[in-house]
């Protein structure tokens, strides 16, 4: 999803930057004429043409990203084949649409955040750092316990022998004898008093480390849930840039008409309208971007 989502960005960045080489290039024929007319310096000549091979050279890196980022989701769809190069030209020649049924997705995260018992124990449940260091907390505890045992080390043997019939040690017949053996060892020189209290330190250790893989994975949960805040209110910020900036392209077109615009205007105006529109959909992206952060966390199964 996020190859998707920079591939897209990719794409409309080219068009922003293809629009903004235009612009700069209107820019410079003006600053130009009015050079000739001795209504410029020098400098502002330069610093007006300066910006136009600047724009030319962003030109260029956005079709590069615009490339790496069709390679990079074609390797994600296919694996680094024979074929990926094909498979990105056809993602830069197709439509990209954002098709995930995200109403499904947010719906069940949202059920999820109605509970909040139910809410924190999904994430411990879900938190790899969490479930490991639990894991590393109980085999301590297990050693500590085998460490602690008494000075004694019981050892405890059994055997049981059978002759087959027809042996040749037979004799008589087949014969059975068994062997039991119980043996303990004491240990007089300390060695085990140092283990179990060896065992005990790694015990609490890994006992704090457990505690602090379940801060931080309750931690990560409460910051995922404030960026997807934070990425709501981004993007009505960048909605509400959208609208005026299509308002502002609405007006200048009207005095365009009315012959109060120049056509650079309109091209700077069409240009501050496809940056917003390119923000409202980076915003868009990196909201639902952590709407899947917050889904993983909590272990919802992706539609």
């Amino acid at each position: 999803m996020d190859a998707f989502y920079a591939l897209r960005d990719a794409v409309l960045g080219v068009q922003v930057a293809e629009l903004a080489l235009d612009v700069a290039q209107r820019r410079a024929a003006v600053a130009v004429e009015h050079f000739a007319a001795g209504q410029i310096g020098v400098s502002e000549l330069h610093a007006v043409q300066r910006r136009e091979r600047e724009a030319l050279v962003e030109l260029r890196s956005a079709r590069q990203a615009r490339d790496d980022a069709a390679v990079r989701l074609a390797r994600l769809l296919e694996g680094d084949g024979a074929t990926t190069g094909a498979l990105a030209q056809q993602l830069l020649s197709a439509e990209l649409v954002d098709d995930y049924p995200w109403p499904d997705l947010t719906s069940a995260v949202e059920e999820l955040l109605a509970g909040e018992d139910e809410l924190w124990r999904r994430v411990l449940e879900n938190d790899i750092a969490y479930l490991h260091a639990g894991q590393l907390e109980l085999e301590q505890e297990a050693a500590a316990r085998e460490a602690s045992g008494g000075p004694v080390r019981w050892r405890f043997v059994a055997e049981y022998l059978a002759a087959l019939p027809g042996s040749e040690n037979s004799g008589a017949g087949p014969s059975a004898q068994g062997l039991v053996v119980l043996a303990g060892t004491v240990d007089l020189s300390g060695a085990g008093r140092l283990r179990a209290e060896q065992a005990a330190v790694q015990r609490e250790l890994a006992r704090l480390r457990a505690e602090q893989a379940r801060q931080a994975a309750i931690d990560g949960a409460q910051a995922a849930l404030l960026a997807l805040d934070d990425g709501a209110f981004a993007l009505e910020l960048a909605a509400a840039a959208l609208e005026q900036a299509e308002t502002n392209l609405m007006l200048v077109e009207r005095r365009l008409e009315l012959g109060f615009a120049a056509p650079l205007e309109r091209a700077e105006a069409e240009l501050a309208r496809l940056q917003a529109r390119r923000d409202v959909l980076r915003a868009e992206a990196n909201w639902h971007l952590r709407w899947l952060d917050v889904a993983r966390r909590l272990g919802v199964p992706l539609p």
